[in-house]
Order: structure tokens, then sequence, then C-alpha cells
């Protein structure tokens, strides 16, 4: 489901059940309109900073892609700043394909105004299944 993988070589992989395993984040916030994911939602998931350390790396952009082949880059200077979360669950639902899932970067919007300009909506991406720590 998700393959996580150094710029050296190094990979992990993952699926939903072993990120399940891993300790949640709760999170509740509204996401921009641009998104398609009306109205305000308590996402669960694995904070992205929580995958990075488990790997030892050190990071300085971290690059995932979509189920679609789309990639976004994200500095990891978000991680520390902002603590996105990489979910999985939706108002207490697993996020299917169908609905943007099974994994969706979420940034939390409402704590931070200035999430609310186009670069960091272009970094919410859906349907992650790799991210490559460069």
């Amino acid at each position: 489901m998700l393959v996580l993988r150094t710029a050296a070589g190094r990979s992990w992989r993952f699926t939903l059940a072993d990120l399940r395993e891993l300790p949640a984040q709760h999170l509740r916030t509204t996401l921009p309109a641009a998104l398609g994911l009306a109205g305000a939602s308590d996402w669960e998931g694995v904070p992205l900073s929580r995958l990075v350390a488990l790997t030892g790396a050190t990071p300085t952009t971290l690059t995932l892609t979509a189920l679609n082949g789309y990639s976004v880059a994200v500095p990891a200077q978000d991680l520390a700043r902002f603590d996105p979360v990489l979910a999985y669950r939706r108002d207490g639902h697993e996020i299917t394909v169908r609905d943007k899932g099974p994994l969706i970067l979420i940034y939390p919007f409402d704590r931070h105004p200035e999430l609310n300009r186009q670069v960091y909506i272009n970094r919410t991406i859906w349907q992650v299944h790799e991210i490559v720590l460069e």
C-alpha cells in the first residue's frame, strides 16, 4: 500500500494494518474548497514526521507520489512547522480510493491560516502510495 524510500535506496513497505499499528494522530480541520472535500472533518492517521523518524533519515525534501503518478515535493520544514498527517480515516471511516484514499496528506488548515495558499493546497496530495526521502 505505501512504499517509503530513501534516496540511498533503502525502502520500507507498509500495509494499512501496519500504519494503523503506529501511534495515530487525530486532526479536525476544514480543507480548502479547491480540494473537493467540503466541510470540517475528523482525520486520523500517522504524522508524516513519525514515518520519517522510523527511517533514521534526515531529508530536506519528501516527494509524495499518488496512484495516478502525480507527485509533490514537501519541504522537511513542513513536518516540524505544521505536523501534517498521512490520513487513512475520515470521520471514523477508512478512506476509499474513490474518496481520494486510501492515504491523503492533511495539513491543519484551521490552526494555521497561512496554509490557505495554493502552495499548501497543492501539497495536500491524495491516493499516496510512495514517499521518497531526499
